[in-house]
This record gives C-alpha cells, sequence and structure tokens, in this order.
C-alpha cells in the first residue's frame, strides 16, 4: 500500500505582480477536482494533523498496490496560464517514484520525474522548463506552453509493467 498526501499544488507566475494560481485541499470537497486511478485507489481531503503540513487540510492519495497496475491522481481542468513553475509539498508512506505529466490541449504530453523518500515532508520545484516532451508525443513547436497546458498528472512509477516494473520495482498492499 502507498499513501501520497499532497499539502497543495501552486504556480508561480511569469509575472510577480500577479497571483499564483493555488489549488489547495482544505475544504472537504477539493478531492472532487481530482481523479485517482488504479486498484483501490482513493482520493479523499484529510484534516488529521499527521496529513497536514499547512492550513487546515490535504489531499490523501492512496492505493493498494498491483504488479503492473497504474496508479496515478489528475487534475483536469487546469488553469495555469502564465505560471513558469509548479509548487507543492509531498510526503509518501514509502519511497515513490514518480512522474509528474501536463498534457496541452491539443495532446502533447510533457513529463518530468521526482523520487520522494519515506514519511519525510517534501517541497517540490518544477519549473516548467524542465518538463520534457514525452515519448510518442508531437507538439506544434515543441515546447511547454503553460496557456495550453489542460491536464495535470503523477504517477507513481513502481508496480508498472515492463521496463518501469524492471527499473523502480513492485510495492504490494
Amino acid at each position: 500500500r502507498m499513501v501520497l498526501v499532497l499539502a497543495g499544488l501552486m504556480t508561480a507566475a511569469a509575472v510577480h505582480a500577479a497571483a499564483p494560481v493555488t489549488y489547495d485541499f482544505e475544504a472537504d470537497d477539493a478531492a472532487a477536482a481530482w481523479v485517482a486511478t488504479g486498484p483501490n485507489a482513493t482520493a479523499k481531503v484529510s484534516h488529521a494533523e499527521a496529513d497536514v503540513r499547512a492550513g487546515k487540510g490535504a489531499l490523501l492519495w492512496a492505493d493498494a498496490g498491483q504488479p503492473g497496475a497504474p496508479f496515478s491522481l489528475t487534475k483536469a481542468e487546469l488553469d495555469i496560464a502564465g505560471a513558469r513553475s509548479l509548487a507543492l509539498s509531498a510526503k509518501a508512506s514509502s519511497q515513490a517514484p514518480l512522474a509528474f505529466s501536463l498534457a496541452e490541449e491539443d495532446g502533447s504530453a510533457y513529463h518530468t520525474f521526482v523520487t520522494l523518500p519515506a514519511e519525510q515532508w517534501c517541497d517540490i520545484a518544477l519549473p516548467l522548463t524542465d518538463f520534457q516532451l514525452q515519448d510518442g508525443s508531437q507538439d506544434e513547436n515543441g515546447a511547454l506552453d503553460a496557456d495550453q497546458a489542460r491536464t495535470f498528472t503523477i504517477q507513481e512509477l513502481a508496480n508498472m509493467p515492463g521496463e518501469f516494473g524492471d527499473i523502480f520495482g513492485t510495492k504490494l498492499g
């Protein structure tokens, strides 16, 4: 079983005077905007002190873990126009190799990777320039355009089939 806790997601705007776009998890219905996929995957807001780093809530994302079963969390209808980076705080129950992906409205997909240590809060900065075009994806200008990004996905890379599974291993629930 793997549990990932997100304390929040925000953007850093290109113009310093612009307020960052923030997705927080303080309201009980905030998880409804996020879709968890995978066997027995769940995404819910937690107000438990152990799960909250700042503010009043966090998104608790959990999965039972099965070999070959993708485990992901997606936020659609994303609006990060003008952003230069994404920032979030996260804590994983066990070491977690993660892929962070952004998809533009035309379907072109970009990703970057981070591995979280077990049981430690981490502040993660994801400059948009770190996102690389995914293999098999095409983009008209070969660059991630923040104003065209519509979907943000976090995928846990352990338990994946094939080469990823060989590299990152498995975690069984």
